[in-house]
């Protein structure tokens, strides 16, 4: 009966040391849970911001191409204004010089006849 009491004594060892690990691998299990609930929601944080990135990375390229057009845009309409306000300047200047001729043939004319 020694050895029936020594084999049952081992057998209760056996099986607490059974029931320790099992309870050993849930708790493992469980963490092993948490962790992959923890990467995926990591994941999908990660994957959400790149989408995010992404779309502010477009409207910046979207908005730089608008502002070269625009500031291609406003060259333009400075060139032109520029040309138009050359031409008004001396279309003006041309105008100034005919009247101031005119003037001057006048100033001759008066000169020659009251002084001749």
């Amino acid at each position: 009966t020694t050895t029936t009491t020594t084999t049952t004594v081992e057998c209760q060892q056996l099986n607490t040391k059974l029931d320790s690990m099992q309870k050993l691998i849930e708790r493992y299990e469980s963490k092993m849970s948490e962790m992959q609930k923890q990467i995926d929601l990591l994941v999908s944080s990660n994957e959400a911001q790149g989408e995010l990135n992404e779309r502010l990375n477009n409207e910046l390229t979207d908005l730089t191409d608008l502002h070269q057009i625009e500031m291609s845009s406003m060259k333009t309409d400075l060139k032109n204004l520029e040309d138009r306000l050359l031409y008004k300047f001396n279309d003006y200047w041309n105008e100034l010089l005919e009247k101031l001729d005119k003037l001057d043939t006048r100033v001759s004319f008066v000169v020659a006849f009251f002084f001749n």
